[in-house]
C-alpha cells in the first residue's frame, strides 16, 4: 500500500516562504569595537565637562588608568565576545573573573594613590559620594550599549552575563574616576573609586539574573 500523497502547500504559506529574507548574523569583534569607541567618546565627555585632575600626566596616574583600560577591554570582550564553537558569550566562572578583575584594579588605584594619611569624615563622605555618583554615571554609557547588543541573549545567559557586562562598564568608570579625581587616600580609593567599579557588576546581575 502506497503511502498517500501530501497535500500542497497553501498559497499563505508559499507567500510567508518568499517573503523570507537571510539573517544577519552577529559581529561581536566589531560590536565590541563600537561599544568600546561610544563608551569612550561619552566618557570623555563627561571628563572635559567635569575637568581632569592637575597631575594626570603622571606616570603612577597613566599606569592606573591604562590598567583600569585593560580591564574594561578585557571585561567587555568576554561580555561580547563568545568562545570558539559557542554562539553566546557563556563564559565559565564569571564572578570569579569578574572579582578578580576588580582586586587587581584596586591594587592599581591604590598604589598610584599611596597616600595613606588621615582625612576628617566629613570631607570623606562628601568626595567619596561624589565620585561613587560620577564613576557609576560613566558606567551607565557602556552598559546601556552592551544590553542593546545583547538584548537577545541577556535571558538565556543570566546574571553571569550581567556581571561581566557590569564589570566592563565599571572598570569605565574607574578609568573616568582616575582621570579625574586626584585624592590618593586609601578609603576614598577602596571605597568610592572600588565602589564605582564594582557596584555596576553587582546591579547588573541582579537586574538579569535567570
Amino acid at each position: 500500500m502506497s503511502a498517500p500523497e501530501a497535500p500542497p502547500p497553501s498559497s499563505a504559506l508559499l507567500a510567508r516562504l518568499e517573503g523570507l529574507r537571510p539573517v544577519r548574523t552577529r559581529r561581536p569583534a566589531l560590536e565590541a569595537a563600537l561599544v568600546a569607541l561610544g563608551s569612550a567618546a561619552v566618557t570623555a565627555a563627561l571628563l572635559v565637562a567635569s575637568r581632569l585632575r592637575w597631575d594626570v600626566a603622571s606616570p603612577l596616574v597613566l599606569g592606573a588608568a591604562a590598567a583600569c583600560a585593560l580591564g574594561f577591554a578585557v571585561e567587555l570582550w568576554w561580555a561580547l565576545v563568545p568562545p570558539r564553537g559557542q554562539v553566546l558569550p557563556l563564559r565559565p566562572r564569571a564572578g570569579t573573573r569578574v572579582a578578580l578583575v576588580w582586586v587587581l584594579l584596586c591594587a592599581a588605584l591604590v598604589a598610584a594613590g599611596h597616600d595613606w594619611a588621615r582625612e576628617p569624615t566629613d570631607a570623606f563622605m562628601v568626595s567619596a559620594r561624589a565620585c561613587l555618583l560620577l564613576g557609576c554615571a560613566m558606567a551607565l554609557a557602556p552598559a546601556l550599549l552592551c544590553l542593546v547588543v545583547l538584548r537577545k541573549a541577556v535571558d538565556i545567559a543570566g546574571w553571569r552575563l550581567g556581571a561581566l557586562v557590569g564589570g566592563a562598564a565599571g572598570a569605565l568608570g574607574g578609568l573616568g574616576l582616575q582621570l579625574h579625581c586626584a585624592n590618593g587616600h586609601v578609603l576614598h580609593v577602596l571605597v568610592a573609586h572600588g565602589g564605582a567599579i564594582a557596584v555596576p557588576a553587582l546591579l547588573l546581575a541582579l537586574i538579569v539574573r535567570r
